[in-house]
């Protein structure tokens, strides 16, 4: 029995060391060397600095789309959504724990949009309310068409970088920050 528990806790051990080694060459292998990786508050030696970044979406441009030409126009490494007011006349949302998006057709108030943006991916998240009040949210998808308009605030955080790398613990790309 002795020999059992000690040939696991080696075994376990190893893993433990071969998955160290392999982030390690993850992150070295897929970072660009003038950016560090931040991995905790108190790696923050200070605040970033932010660039205001505001635009205006017109009938019928789809919200989301024009967001990503924008990030990759730009190329911007790091932003995100300061504000938004606006309504769509049709909009596309992956409600949670749905693979595929739910198309809605109707006139709806943006009540809010927030997110990550960058040239690597976004995630981006919208609220909409329709004309009882009732407000529903999710993921921002492509299919977002604007009604009358939308007022949009990006903030660009020039000394950020923003990548998206597998996260074990949740099992999908989550938001990776990388400093200059």
């Amino acid at each position: 029995m002795p020999i059992k528990k000690k040939a696991a806790q080696v075994i376990i051990s190893s893993l433990i060391l071969v998955t160290a080694i392999l982030t390690f060459v993850f992150y070295t292998s897929h970072r660009d060397s003038s950016f560090r990786l931040i991995t905790t508050s108190t790696d923050i030696e200070k605040f970033t600095k932010i660039e205001a970044l505001p635009i205006r979406l017109s009938p019928f441009q789809d919200l989301r789309n024009s967001l990503d030409s924008l990030v990759s126009i730009h190329q911007i490494e790091a932003g995100c959504i300061l504000s938004c007011a606006g309504s769509l006349r049709q909009a596309a949302i992956r409600f949670a724990d749905q693979n595929e998006a739910t198309i809605l057709t109707e006139k709806f108030e943006i009540v809010s949009l927030s997110g990550t943006l960058s040239k690597h991916s976004s995630h981006l998240h919208l609220a909409i309310s329709d004309g009882t009040g009732k407000t529903l949210g999710g993921h921002l998808m492509e299919g977002c068409l604007i009604y009358t308009t939308a007022e949009i605030v990006i903030g660009v955080l020039p000394d950020l970088k923003f990548l998206r790398e597998y996260d074990q613990a949740s099992g999908y790309r989550e938001l990776m920050i990388y400093r200059r």
